[in-house]
Formats: C-alpha cells, sequence, structure tokens
C-alpha cells in the first residue's frame, strides 16, 4: 500500500475553502480508533503466539518424559528377561537337586532299614536320617515358595511387556502431533509476522497522513488570514505595492489549492464567494479549488 494511494482515498471528494465561502459539511476529524484497533489486533496475536509456544513447550516435555519412560521399560524388559532365564534355570536346578536328595534320601531309607532289620543300634541313626527329611521337606517347601513368587513376578513382567507397544504407540501418535502443531505455529508465526508489518507500516502511513492534515490546517488558517487581511481602495495587490507578477504561482498551489485572485475571481463548484448570492463571484473574492490534489498520481 503506497502513500499517495492512502492520501488519494482519505482526501479524495472534498472541498477546501477559504472563510466566507458558504459550504455543506466540515473537515473530517482525525482520531485514533485505526491506530488502537492495529495495536489491540498486535497484542491479540502476540498472546496467540505466546500460547503456542507454551504448548509446544508442554508437548516437548511431555515427548521428553515418554522417551524416557519407553528407554526404562525397555530395560526393565530386558532386565526381567534375564531375571526370567534365571528363574527359569534356578527352578531347573532345583528340581534336578531335590530329585537327587529325595533319590539319596530314599536309598538311606532302604539302606536304614537293612540295617534295622539287621540290628537294634541303627535306630539312632534311622531317626537322625528322619529329622534330616523333614528338614530337607521344609526347605523345598521355602524353595516352592519362591518359585511361586518369581512366576508372579514373572507373569506381571509380562502383562508390563503386553503394555509396551500402545505406550509406544501412544508416544508415537503425541510425537506426529507435536510435529503438526509445530508446522502449524511455523505458519501461523509467518503470517502474523507479515501481518504485524503490514499494520505497522499503516500505522506510519496514518501519522503521516495526520501529520498532511495538520500542515493543511495550518495552511488554511493562514490562507484566512490573508484572506481576512483589508483590500487598499486602490485596488491593488493586498500584500505588497505592486501586484503579483504574471506567471508566478502564489502559495499553496502545488498542495491543490487554486490562485488566490484578487479583484474579479472565478468561483469554483460548490463555491459562494463573499458578498454574491447566486453563485457568481464578487469583486475581493478568494477562489479554493473544488477538488484538493493531495494524493493524485
Amino acid at each position: 500500500m503506497s502513500y499517495r494511494g492512502l492520501r488519494s482515498g482519505v482526501y479524495e471528494g472534498r472541498n477546501l475553502q477559504a472563510p466566507g465561502m458558504l459550504r455543506h459539511g466540515s473537515l473530517p476529524r482525525t482520531d485514533s480508533s485505526g491506530q488502537r484497533s492495529s495495536q489491540s489486533h498486535t497484542l491479540e496475536l502476540a498472546e496467540k503466539i505466546a500460547a503456542q509456544e507454551a504448548e509446544i513447550k508442554r508437548l516437548d516435555g511431555e515427548n521428553r518424559r515418554l522417551a524416557s519412560t519407553q528407554v526404562v521399560l525397555r530395560q526393565e524388559l530386558v532386565d526381567a528377561q534375564q531375571e526370567i532365564q534365571e528363574v527359569e534355570a534356578l527352578i531347573r536346578s532345583i528340581q534336578t537337586e531335590s530329585d537327587l536328595q529325595i533319590r539319596i534320601l530314599l536309598d538311606k531309607t532302604a539302606n536304614m532299614e537293612l540295617d534295622i532289620r539287621s540290628g537294634p543300634n541303627l535306630r539312632t541313626e534311622l531317626q537322625q536320617a528322619h529329622a534330616e527329611a523333614q528338614s530337607l521337606v521344609a526347605v523345598i517347601q521355602d524353595l516352592t515358595t519362591k518359585t511361586l513368587i518369581a512366576t508372579r513376578e514373572l507373569e506381571k513382567a509380562n502383562v508390563d511387556t503386553k503394555n509396551l507397544p500402545e505406550l509406544l504407540a501412544e508416544h508415537e501418535s503425541l510425537k506426529q502431533e507435536q510435529q503438526m502443531l509445530r508446522v502449524t505455529f511455523e505458519q501461523e508465526k509467518s503470517i502474523n509476522v507479515k501481518e504485524v508489518k503490514e499494520m505497522e507500516e499503516m500505522e506510519k502511513d496514518l501519522v503521516k497522513m495526520v501529520r498532511e492534515a495538520e500542515k493543511l490546517r495550518l495552511d488554511l488558517i493562514n490562507v484566512e488570514q490573508r484572506a481576512r487581511a483589508p483590500v487598499p481602495h486602490g485596488g491593488g495587490h493586498p500584500y505588497s505595492s505592486q501586484p503579483p507578477q504574471q506567471g508566478i504561482q502564489p502559495y499553496g498551489a502545488n498542495h491543490g489549492i487554486s490562485n488566490f485572485q484578487t479583484g474579479e475571481g472565478i468561483a469554483g463548484d460548490n463555491i459562494l464567494p463573499i458578498g454574491s448570492s447566486d453563485g457568481g463571484a464578487a469583486p475581493g473574492g478568494v477562489n479554493i479549488a473544488a477538488q484538493p490534489m493531495w494524493g493524485r498520481t
């Protein structure tokens, strides 16, 4: 958007007249509503960007937490598998050892029975063997309890292992969602930055237009003061002892204001000079162009 285009849209179709001229309407007043709306829109965009950055940081933290949880679960799975193998080897060794001990006890019992039959002196040895057998049974029961506990832990580890794919799938979905949000954030960020730049340019143009309007208002005040100055009865130039030279443009020609005329002036469209009731130009009237020239290309 160019500065000339903005000026053309603001000042096109307005009449600028000197005092004493009759016209409908008044000069527009400049307000800062556009400035305030651009600032509020900029603040909303900044808050939206900050909220999206906080959401991305939160998702990034969850992603890291899930990644660390995944590593821990994989390590626990490896440890559980190793423990399962060790427990299975221990169970096999316990079963083999218990079988050997039972066979040994059976052999001892058979031999003791033979010894008892052979003589009463072996009764004490038999009682001792019996006590050893009972202690071995208690050891076997203890090992069986430990085996059951290890089996339950193994089943629990298997359940955790079955839930691992679901956790991995959830992790992948969160990762994809984070990537999509990051892409959306980058796109919206670029759009918002572009809009902010455009609004800043518009704000600068509005400030320039306000300054130009203030300058034009001061020019109009000067024109009014000059128009109100008394004209000498001799019909000469009101500001100089000599009339203005032909070919020299007076003040205001470059701002879209027509040449000031003394004596018989030609009235423009929608302009009623002082001292005229039918729209004609009166002597000593001041004429200003009906259409301003600011912003025209």
